[in-house]
């Protein structure tokens, strides 16, 4: 499949979209095609579907006639042109009522595509007029569209002038980012909702909001103290959206909490610029968020993360609240090492995102921390006692999700040099320290136990023989 938006192009989109119609309809449907298309006009025929064809015409509205003649027709799937000089917005908007029934299908080159992009950067083609996938997901929400059928055809690698394993890497880094840069030619059916339309809420500057998880069933269920926790923050504005059967928790005053049945739910509804996660039974100390929001309103960084420890917790006796068996100190040392943040998921509750640095990036909480790691070099309070407690009833942590083998770091050579550089350091640091220690236990054993070392050495050099 060529990626260029000439002949070769035009002619895949119409090819697919040909059969993306033919997979869609049924012999009884009625199909209204805003465009002339004789092939598929005689397919429809041979499967024995009602047809109308119209022309989109050159204003942004369809005419009197035409429009009438759409609302007679009262079609079960509209196809609009592979081609056409009509924005989206203003097709949803006619055909929301002109044709409210019926199910809209089209196809259309991803300007957000890793092979568009690409070959826009190597100077093979123009960047694309046309739209991103995620600009359409956004636009359906904001008409009031659902999704019924969604296909994605990713061009084939081999992009001229590119290293294959330069080309894989750039590919991986642009899906990281935006899972929907993997598609470069997409197919939609969609249909409009019976709801009111539904904007995306904008992002309210300063504000947090943070998604509690009561869904969890190794967490203590004390979540009247994560509650707590937040209503005793130093940032007072914190928004939080509650994840699960929470009906029977009193919240407290003057703290902003909405109930969500799924955390996709939750993070659709958030308002704040700031985006943190918890789960219930974890608390939080009153100068936490403050400390990293300050850090990030003060830098250019995607994230922070402050320290944490993780409290093992065991079930109170008759109905009392859990209680803390035992600490330990998440392994971060001085600086952000990627491997142990990767290796503790639970740190996902350590950490703040502001939202308006990550781009198009999915915020899902699953494989978040092993995206951001990836794409976004975080900031670390690495000052300081742990201000977050990561409560479980497990004994053993989670295990990390195991990578995909297309995930890509995107790292300065600067900072993988000194970051090398500090890791041979660290290691001839620590051998010194091992060669020293055992330099004092054979003067002890030399001094106080002689006939012990003499024969240590003998058994020591018979093994080199």
């Amino acid at each position: 499949m060529k990626t260029s938006p000439g002949r070769d192009a035009s002619v895949a989109l119409s090819t697919h979209l040909h059969d993306w119609v033919l997979a869609r309809v049924a012999p009884d449907s009625r199909v209204a095609l805003m465009a002339p298309t004789p092939a598929l006009v005689a397919a429809l025929e041979a499967r024995a579907c009602s047809r109308l064809v119209l022309t989109e015409g050159p204003a942004e509205a369809l005419a009197p006639e035409a429009r009438a003649s759409l609302e007679r027709f009262a079609p079960t799937h509209v196809v609009l042109p592979a081609h056409s000089t009509w924005p989206l917005a203003t097709w949803l908007e006619t055909l929301r009522l002109a044709a409210p029934r019926a199910e809209v299908l089209w196809g259309f080159w991803n300007a957000g595509g890793a092979a568009g992009l690409l070959a826009t950067l190597l100077g093979q083609a123009p960047g694309r007029a046309g739209p991103s996938d995620v600009e359409v997901t956004r636009l359906l929400r904001a008409e009031g569209f659902e999704v019924r059928g969604r296909e994605a055809r990713p061009a084939p690698p081999g992009t001229p002038g590119l290293a294959s394993a330069t080309e894989d890497s750039l590919r991986a880094l642009l899906t990281q980012l935006s899972a929907s840069a993997e598609a470069d030619l997409l197919l939609y059916a969609v249909a409009p909702m019976s709801g009111a339309r539904v904007e995306a809420p904008a992002l309210v500057p300063g504000l947090l909001s943070v998604v509690v998880d009561a869904t969890r069933s190794e967490h203590p269920g004390s979540l009247d103290e994560t509650l707590f926790s937040l209503a005793c923050q130093d940032h007072a504005a914190v928004e939080v959206l509650l994840v699960g059967d929470t009906s029977g928790t009193p919240l407290p005053e003057g703290l902003t909490t909405t109930r969500y049945g799924t955390v996709r739910q939750a993070l659709a509804g958030a308002r704040g610029q700031y985006l943190a996660f918890l789960d219930a039974g974890s608390v939080i100390y009153p100068r936490h968020y403050a400390r990293l929001l300050d850090t990030l309103g003060q830098g250019t960084a995607a994230w922070a993360l402050a320290r944490a420890f993780r409290a093992t917790c065991r079930p109170g006796l008759s109905g009392r609240p859990p209680y803390i068996e035992g600490k330990r100190p998440f392994p971060l040392g001085e600086r952000p090492d990627t491997a142990h943040l990767l290796a503790e998921p639970e740190l996902l509750q350590a950490l703040v995102i502001d939202r308006t640095r990550v781009g198009p990036l999915s915020l899902e909480p699953e494989a978040l921390l092993p995206r951001l790691c990836g794409l976004f070099p975080p900031v670390f309070l690495a000052e300081g006692i742990a201000t977050c407690e990561v409560r479980s009833l497990l004994e053993t942590p989670p295990a990390p999700r195991a990578l995909a083998p297309s995930m890509r770091m995107l790292l300065p050579l600067s900072t993988l040099v000194e970051t090398l550089a500090h890791a041979r350091a660290e290691g001839a640091l620590s051998r010194g320290r091992v060669h020293r220690v055992v330099d004092e236990l054979n003067t002890r054993l030399r001094e106080g136990l002689p006939w012990l070392h003499g024969a240590l050495r003998s058994a020591a050099q018979g093994r080199r023989r």
